[in-house]
């Protein structure tokens, strides 16, 4: 008998072959799905690899902290801070979470690691707990001047400012923000006194060199405002003097010291030269310096000049021949109000027409 083999029809085989083609690419989906998969979960971790290894570092701390009394913790703190380890500082400083409100020293680290990691937003109360525990200091009162001017508490942060100052009058840093904050109230005139100071401190025998970008730009603000209130102040330099911006001419203004001695404005003829000052001349003569040095040159009536945002007309000069030391002398100040008081320890005077 002949075996009869099953034949498929043509309909058939094409229903087989799309079938076939189907499961193919149902496969290829399926591969690329899980390849897709696989490289997202390679990418997360990849950018989670650091938070992996936070974690683990946070487990070991902890760890290692169990086995600790709250001072020897206090004292790790220390030591990461000692170390720049900022990370390290905030877990320890979170888990003595109420264990060191009477620690200003503690809360001070603590406060500096947050603003360095984190935002100042998050440090300032602990820099607030720290000064009500009784912490005082330069390096307190300035990055909370710092923090305090970063959110935007200008005249706290310009408090607190002239306060680390008068300790340690070179810091750069703060003495920025401490202009950075007097320019966003618009007392162009003071921030360069605090840049002039900051130069007399740093380099008392050379020619100033620090922040001179930012001082032109003050003095471009200066020379554009209208100051409704005619007033002016400035804190005390190093020296003990008081040095204000002073512009007879052109656009610069000139870091003049206030001397009530002298009895007459005082600068030397270069300056005259170099900016276009409008003036009268009175005749040759000779002034006594404070360190008794007799120096000759001419008298003059300038027409006007700017003293910060104080327009003051019709003032006697006295032009040295040579260089010579710029004084602000009885001839300007007699035309304006002058007071000197102290505040936290800080002189200042405060000039107003």
């Amino acid at each position: 008998m002949k075996k009869i083999e099953p034949t498929l029809s043509n309909t058939e085989e094409i229903k087989i072959e799309l079938n076939d083609i189907g499961t193919i690419r149902e496969n290829k989906n399926r591969s690329l799905y899980w390849i897709i998969g696989l490289s997202i979960i390679a990418v997360l971790m990849w950018y989670n690899k650091s938070l992996l290894i936070s974690l683990v570092e946070e487990m070991s701390l902890k760890h290692e902290l169990s086995n600790l009394t709250v001072e020897e913790k206090k004292q790790k703190l220390i030591a990461c801070y000692q170390k720049n380890d900022s990370v390290c500082v905030i877990r320890i400083g979170y888990i003595l979470e109420g264990q060191i409100d009477d620690n200003p020293k503690i809360l001070f680290l603590l406060g500096s690691a947050i603003a360095t990691k984190n935002s100042c937003q998050e440090a300032i109360p602990y820099f607030e707990k720290s000064l009500n525990a009784g912490g005082y200091g330069f390096d307190l009162s300035g990055k909370y001047s710092m923090c305090l001017s970063d959110t935007g508490k200008h005249e706290e942060a310009i408090k607190w400012g002239y306060i680390s100052l008068k300790s340690v009058p070179t810091l750069r840093d703060v003495a920025n923000k401490v202009v950075s904050s007097l320019s966003a109230k618009e007392r162009f005139g003071e921030a360069i006194s605090v840049i002039d100071n900051l130069n007399m401190a740093a380099n008392p025998r050379k020619p100033p060199s620090l922040f001179l970008e930012r001082r032109a730009i003050l003095e471009q603000k200066l020379g554009k405002s209208d100051a409704p209130s005619n007033r002016m102040r400035t804190a005390a330099g190093i020296d003990s003097h008081f040095r204000i911006p002073i512009n007879i001419g052109g656009s610069n203004y000139e870091s003049f010291m206030v001397d009530t001695g002298a009895t007459a404005l005082v600068f030397s003829k270069k300056l005259l030269n170099t900016n276009n000052v409008g003036y009268k001349f009175i005749g040759r003569s000779e002034t006594t310096l404070a360190n008794k040095t007799k120096i000759s040159g001419s008298k003059i009536i300038i027409d006007v000049l700017k003293l910060g945002p104080i327009k003051i007309y019709n003032i006697e000069a006295f032009v040295c021949d040579l260089d010579c030391e710029q004084l602000a002398g009885q001839s300007l100040l007699s035309k304006l109000s002058i007071k000197i008081e102290t505040v936290s320890g800080i002189r200042f005077l405060e000039i107003s027409r």
